[in-house]
């Protein structure tokens, strides 16, 4: 979800950039966020992961 939702803007930032170093870049990103960021993240996660089980 973390990358999902940065991908673009970090894209967009800078053109000709690759998938993998997108992934560097948001990997640095995420262990430099607060732990309320993470959390969000965490729930997220949590709430689109139960949603699933409950449809399938």
């Amino acid at each position: 979800l973390y990358r999902k939702e940065r991908h673009q803007i970090v894209k967009g930032k800078r053109p000709g950039i690759t998938n993998n170093e997108i992934s560097q870049v948001l990997g640095r990103c995420w262990n430099a966020e607060t732990p309320d960021v993470r959390r969000y993240y965490k729930k997220k996660a949590d709430e689109i992961k139960e949603e699933h089980k409950r449809l399938y």
